[in-house]
C-alpha cells in the first residue's frame, strides 16, 4: 500500500528528522483507569506548564477526562452562545450543561440578592 501511494505522490513524499521530546512528572494521580490499578502520573513536557492547577486532593484519571470534557463542552456553549456557561461529566459522560442569563428584577427579589 505505501509503495502504490508512494507511485502516485512520488513529489509530495516528504521524509523528516524524528522528534523527541522530553516530559517530567507534573503530579501523581490517585490510580490508574480503575482503582484496582496501580497509580500513574500525568506528566508535562520539560519547559511547559501544565494548563490547569489541581486545588484540593489527589484526582485520578477518570477525573482529568471529566475536567477536560468538561471545559470543552463549556467553550463551545460559550461560541455557540455568548453566553457564560457551566458543565459537568461524571465517568467520561456530561450529567449537566448550563449557560447563564442575567436576573430579571422579581428574581433578585426572590433570591434575595
Amino acid at each position: 500500500f505505501s509503495g502504490a501511494l508512494a507511485e502516485q505522490q512520488p513529489s509530495e513524499a516528504v521524509v523528516t528528522a524524528p522528534v523527541t521530546r522530553v516530559y517530567t512528572p507534573a503530579f501523581p494521580l490517585k490510580y490508574g483507569c480503575n482503582p484496582h490499578q496501580k497509580p500513574a502520573q500525568i506528566l508535562s513536557r520539560l519547559d511547559q506548564k501544565l494548563p490547569f492547577d489541581v486545588l484540593n486532593g489527589t484526582p485520578g484519571y477518570i477525573n482529568l477526562l471529566d475536567a477536560a470534557n468538561a471545559w470543552q463542552l463549556v467553550v463551545e456553549l460559550r461560541q455557540a452562545t455568548g453566553l457564560a456557561s457551566a458543565s459537568s461529566f461524571k465517568h467520561v459522560s456530561p450529567a449537566g450543561a448550563a449557560v447563564a442569563v442575567p436576573l430579571t428584577d422579581v428574581e433578585y427579589q426572590a433570591y434575595e440578592v
